[in-house]
C-alpha cells in the first residue's frame, strides 16, 4: 500500500489480531534505491480477569450483605457487575447492577446488598460478582467470583420437614417388606402341612 506524506509526515494504522511481519520501503523520485525495513509484531495473550471476594453478614439479619474484594486484570478491566438471581415460585428472576471501577488493572469492589429489595420472600437468592477484561483483539473474558445463597429458614423447614416424611416412609415400606417375607414363609409351611 502506497502511503502519502501529511504535513511532512508518514502514518499508518492498523489493528493486528495476530502475529504479523510487516515491511516498509522507502523510495523517493530521484532515485531507484528503495530502503526496507522489516519487523514482526508478536500478539502477547490477554489473560482472563481475576477476582477474589469476601462476604460478610449481618449477625442480626441475614439478608444484609457486605461483599468486599478485589478484581483485576492483565490489560485492563472492561465491565465489573453484580448479579442476583431470585428464585420465587419455582421462577428465577435475575437483576444485574453495574459496580464502579475505580482502576484499570486492579479495582477494589464494595458492594451493599439488602436480599429484601430483591424479594422478601424469595425461597432462596444467589449472588456474585462478574468481570469482564477489555480483549478487542480474541473478544472480552468474563470470570464469576464464589457464588453466595441465602435460603429462606421457611424452605429450610419445609426441606427439614420432607426429609423426615421420606425417612419415615422408608421405615414404613422395609417393616412392610419384613412383614412380607414372614407371611410367605409361613404360607410356604402351610402349604408343607396341606401337602402331606
Amino acid at each position: 500500500q502506497s502511503l502519502s506524506a501529511v504535513a511532512g509526515a508518514f502514518s499508518f494504522k492498523t489493528i493486528v489480531t495476530a502475529d504479523t511481519q510487516y515491511a516498509f520501503s522507502i523510495s523517493n523520485q530521484t532515485t531507484d534505491k528503495r530502503i526496507t525495513f522489516s519487523s514482526q509484531i508478536k500478539m502477547i495473550d490477554d489473560v482472563a480477569p481475576s477476582i477474589q471476594i469476601s462476604r460478610t453478614v449481618d449477625a442480626i439479619d441475614p439478608m444484609q450483605v457486605l461483599l468486599t474484594g478485589i478484581a483485576t486484570d492483565d490489560y485492563g478491566i472492561q465491565k465489573l457487575t453484580l448479579i442476583v438471581d431470585v428464585k420465587e415460585k419455582g421462577q428465577t428472576k435475575t437483576f444485574r447492577k453495574n459496580l464502579p471501577i475505580h482502576a484499570a488493572l486492579s479495582t477494589t469492589i464494595n458492594a451493599y446488598l439488602d436480599l429484601k429489595v430483591y424479594s422478601p420472600s424469595a425461597d432462596q437468592v444467589s449472588y456474585f460478582v462478574e468481570v469482564c477484561d477489555n480483549d478487542a483483539a480474541r473478544g472480552s473474558k468474563c470470570v464469576v467470583s464464589e457464588i453466595y445463597t441465602y435460603k429462606n429458614p421457611s424452605v429450610i423447614a419445609a426441606d427439614s420437614l420432607i426429609d423426615q416424611h421420606q425417612e419415615a416412609l422408608e421405615q414404613t415400606v422395609n417393616a412392610l417388606q419384613s412383614d412380607q417375607k414372614q407371611y410367605q414363609k409361613q404360607m410356604q409351611q402351610l402349604e408343607a402341612q396341606i401337602m402331606q
